[in-house]
């Protein structure tokens, strides 16, 4: 089964454009975040960047992929707040 920690580390990854930035988003090492990465990318059968000049580019697999764990996301932020709204 896929870890929502995973898919976390994969949508920073995406959004800040760099493993630095997402490790300093999320508050964890870079090579953390790597490991995670590859767990994910090995849970899923697909690579989901390329380093090419020592940058990471997404894969068109990331591209296609990352709509859909934006929508989990919201999913997730919606039972959040739903919790609250039962708590209160």
């Amino acid at each position: 089964m896929i870890n929502v920690r995973h898919l976390q580390v994969f949508r920073a990854i995406m959004q800040m454009g760099t493993v630095s930035g997402a490790s300093r988003v999320l508050n964890v090492s870079q090579p953390a975040l790597t490991k995670s990465l590859q767990i994910l990318e090995g849970r899923l059968g697909v690579t989901l960047f390329e380093r090419i000049k020592g940058r990471l580019q997404p894969t068109p697999d990331s591209q296609t992929l990352m709509p859909e764990v934006e929508k989990l996301f919201g999913v997730l932020r919606t039972v959040e707040h739903l919790a609250d709204e039962i708590k209160n």
